[in-house]
């Protein structure tokens, strides 16, 4: 196995991004339905465990703040069979139909631009995962997020 930074980069070169960062929010999206109830039905056939693309038309409700769940380092190999894994607790803000998980990667550049921080235009093309059974969730809940 090779490793960018190994295999691609000049001696002293820069590699770009140098990491990554997961973000994650909980969402309520009901693509298939105008109501938690109508959604219920149909559910286990068309979303429940499967993962989607968010596009910008689509009408996401965050119900929590957008959280790093994980950041991974690409400028050196990780442990060989190492996988990156994380676990975060999200706080629930927003009373509503926790249907899912979305998160995307944001890339970090170092001291060479600061302003991907602010950048949330990635979040317009987040995927979703979602639950296989989604619940209510109320505001102060807390949602035990693992990503591997």
């Amino acid at each position: 196995t090779w490793h960018a930074s190994e295999e691609l980069l000049s001696e002293g070169g820069l590699l770009l991004p140098q990491a990554v960062s997961v973000k994650v929010v909980a969402v309520e999206w009901l693509p298939i339905a105008s109501s938690s109830e109508a959604a219920e039905d149909l559910w286990s056939d068309l979303c429940g465990g499967f993962t989607s693309q968010v596009q910008p038309s689509d009408k996401l409700r965050h119900l929590s703040d957008v959280e790093v769940a994980m950041n991974i380092d690409l400028s050196s190999r990780p442990p060989a069979g190492a996988f990156p894994c994380s676990e975060v607790s999200v706080e629930v803000l927003q009373p509503g139909f926790f249907t899912g998980l979305a998160f995307w990667h944001q890339p970090d550049f170092g001291d060479i631009d600061d302003k991907h921080d602010e950048d949330s235009s990635r979040e317009n093309f987040a995927t979703v995962s979602f639950l296989p059974e989604p619940f209510d969730v109320h505001s102060g809940d807390r949602l035990q997020v693992q990503l591997c």
